[in-house]
């Protein structure tokens, strides 16, 4: 039996083509989850072969296309309420320096970081990085690490995949100057510019 690849999301684009018809069933052979991006222009039974396979995905579009993410607005905005409960729940808000409009930034006691956790894991899950983790692997060789910023082995790490391009976190990154505070950002990950862009119109004043 295979192991389980560190790298378990993997994206293909153009994907249902001749290549792509001979290396997707390998990946999920090997563990991978697999999105196709394609506009499966020479048919969509490229993948019968591993059709039900619960570790693929496909999508028909263009990956340039940016009303494909029109699509997923609505859960990006759902897992925002994190925001609104850390306010509530624990009264953390918006850094005012903070001004990227696809992140929130605050800052809380560390004490507190155990009680915000299972809040945080109901819209995202599990750590993708856990506390304690080593970190020094994926900061080379995770692109989604390498995307928020890198991670050291005292920092938590959450993630979400929207879409093929699209991918929310949530950290938590502890003061090395005054380990007394935790940084808690929330941020959306995109794909190109284009679809930045699209995609801060879309959102504007959600990530506040």
């Amino acid at each position: 039996m295979p192991s389980t690849p560190a790298l378990k999301n993997v994206l293909v684009t153009g994907g249902a083509g001749y290549v792509g018809a001979v290396l997707i069933p390998k990946l999920l052979k090997a563990g991978y989850k697999v999105t196709v991006v394609d506009l499966f222009l020479y048919g969509e039974n490229v993948f019968d072969g591993v059709k039900g396979n619960p570790n693929l995905r496909s999508v028909k579009g263009d990956i340039r296309d940016v009303k494909l993410l029109e699509k997923e607005i609505e859960t990006i905005k759902e897992t925002l309420k994190l925001i609104g409960e850390l306010k509530t729940q624990f009264g953390i808000k918006r850094n005012a320096d903070c001004d990227d409009p696809l992140m929130y930034a605050g800052v809380a006691n560390s004490d507190v970081i155990a009680n915000i956790t299972p809040l945080v894991e109901k819209y995202f899950g599990k750590a993708y990085k856990p506390a304690g983790e080593t970190a020094y692997l994926k900061n080379f060789f995770d692109g989604f690490v390498k995307n928020v910023g890198g991670a050291r082995s005292d920092q938590t790490l959450f993630r979400k995949d929207i879409s093929p391009v699209l991918t929310m976190y949530c950290a938590f990154w502890p003061w090395g100057s005054n380990p007394v505070n935790t940084s808690i950002r929330i941020g959306l990950l995109c794909e190109t510019e284009e679809q930045e862009d699209e995609v801060v119109k879309l959102l504007k004043g959600c990530f506040k």
